[in-house]
């Protein structure tokens, strides 16, 4: 089945009584990438996410039923895991590191993983919720942006993958939750040109055992 975009969200930043997010994205037709932002999308904390290297955010339809099953619900709304791009017919088995992926006028490169962080089980009331996904590599990714344009919701997408180096995205997440194990993994990704910066220095913390995994851990 050829891959399509099932829906796409933004969102504004919100502020509830102890915390700040622009997780409750909604529904739109289609939305306008540039090469460092989604115009009409937020983001709250710019530390972690946004920015060019972090610009699109996508994850899987099929990761939805796992999600679901797990909060005890018989169904989630688009954009559940706060996603941009909400994708049908690729996950993170499927998708790799420095793909680039084709829809409408709009180019995007694979470039890193989604690390999730807190405010996802804070959304749901489910303290152990970060942490599944985070265990069973059901992250999302997030893209940067060759080329700007419109993506609408329904457009096909082209995939060319990697000519180098094949990671997928579900590897690079048990590499990096089991660095010790996966060492070998890690350090091929290090070698892979096409991926962001960022990702190439939490890797490299994660090999010396001086990564924090406390973006998963909820504030007291």
């Amino acid at each position: 089945m050829q891959p399509y975009i099932h829906s796409v969200q933004i969102s504004r930043v919100e502020n509830f009584h102890d915390w700040e997010s622009a997780s409750y994205k909604k529904e739109v037709e289609s939305i306008d990438v540039l090469h460092s932002r989604i115009i009409g999308d937020e983001v709250s904390d710019r530390k972690n996410h946004g920015g060019p290297e972090k610009t699109v955010f996508a994850n899987s339809l099929e990761n939805y039923h796992l999600w679901s099953e797990f909060l005890g619900v018989d169904s989630l709304d688009n954009g559940a895991l706060s996603e941009n791009l909400t994708i049908s017919g690729i996950d993170e088995k499927t998708v790799f590191l420095g793909d680039i992926h084709c829809m409408g006028e709009v180019k995007l490169q694979v470039v890193q993983p989604r690390k999730p962080c807190w405010k996802i089980s804070k959304r749901y009331e489910n303290k152990n919720f970060t942490k599944f996904i985070y265990d069973t590599g059901t992250t999302g990714w997030y893209y940067k942006v060759i080329q700007k344009g419109k993506i609408y919701k329904g457009d096909q997408i082209q995939i060319s993958q990697t000519m180098g180096d094949k990671i997928s995205i579900m590897e690079a997440n048990l590499a990096f939750k089991e660095p010790k194990k996966y060492a070998k993994t890690l350090e091929r990704i290090l070698n892979i040109d096409d991926i962001s910066e960022n990702f190439k220095q939490g890797i490299e913390k994660r090999l010396q055992g001086t990564y924090s995994l406390e973006f998963m851990k909820l504030p007291i």
